[in-house]
């Protein structure tokens, strides 16, 4: 015969395994420093003003040239909402 097991303390023992497990994956997932946090930031805000700086306008050189301009923000709100 086997070893006789409680079956309360053996639910409760394995409950607390999956939950460690869970803490583990979202500590993987979420757990950052704030120094950690703030570099991707200014990483993310120089990539957005590097990109904004290359960005064509729609002054007067373009109509010169006979172009269209095009409002870029106008163009991506409209792919959102379809």
């Amino acid at each position: 015969m086997g070893d006789v097991l409680n079956l309360r303390l053996a639910r409760k023992k394995r409950d607390r395994q999956r939950e460690a497990d869970n803490a583990a994956a979202r500590r993987l997932s979420f757990g950052r420093s704030k120094a950690e946090r703030k570099i991707e930031g200014a990483q993310r805000d120089k990539s957005a003003s590097n990109l904004d700086g290359h960005r064509i306008g729609s002054g007067e050189a373009n109509e010169v040239a006979g172009r269209e301009t095009i409002d870029r923000d106008r163009r991506s709100q409209d792919e959102r909402q379809s």
